[in-house]
C-alpha cells in the first residue's frame, strides 16, 4: 500500500513538473528541448522553446526572443510587450517625467539651495544616443 502511493505522488508530481514547463515567449508545452536564456531584466533563467530559440527577433532590454505584441522602434529594436509597458517612448512623457524630477527636486532641497533655470539644459536621447557619441569620439562601445 505504502509503495503504490509513493508511485502515485510520485507520478503526480512528474506530471505538475511537465505542465510547468511553459516556454516564457509563446506559452506553449515545452517539448523535448529546452534553452535557458536570462532575462535581463529580472536576472532570472526563463525556459523557451526550441521554436522560439530560433526567432530573429530579441527584446532590446530584456534579451528574451520576441515572438508575439512586439514593439518596433524607429531605429530596429524590438521590445516584448512587457518591456514595452515600462518604457517611455513619447517625448511629451518624457518632458512631463523631466519637469517632475525637477520640482521633486526643488521641493526636496528648497531649505538648502535653489537650482538655477538658466544655465543647465535638459536634452531627451534614447539609449544608443550617448553611446554612439562614445564611438565617435574613440572611447569605445557602451556595456
Amino acid at each position: 500500500m505504502k509503495v503504490q502511493l509513493f508511485i502515485v505522488f510520485g507520478l503526480m508530481g512528474l506530471a505538475v513538473n511537465l505542465q510547468a514547463q511553459l516556454c516564457a515567449v509563446c506559452n506553449q508545452q515545452i517539448g523535448i528541448n529546452v534553452y535557458l536564456v536570462e532575462d535581463k531584466v529580472t536576472n532570472e533563467q526563463k525556459r523557451v522553446c526550441d521554436q522560439c530559440i530560433l526567432l530573429s527577433s530579441s527584446c532590446y532590454l530584456c534579451g528574451l526572443p520576441v515572438k508575439n505584441n512586439m514593439t518596433r522602434l524607429g531605429d530596429g529594436r524590438s521590445l516584448c510587450a512587457r518591456d514595452a509597458k515600462e518604457v517611455v517612448l513619447a517625448e511629451d512623457e518624457a518632458r512631463q517625467n523631466c519637469a517632475d524630477a525637477r520640482n521633486e527636486l526643488d521641493r526636496l532641497f528648497s531649505r538648502f539651495t535653489t537650482f538655477p533655470n538658466t544655465n543647465a539644459s535638459v536634452a531627451i536621447v534614447d539609449r544608443t544616443q550617448p553611446c554612439l557619441r562614445r564611438k565617435r569620439i574613440g572611447q569605445g562601445a557602451c556595456g
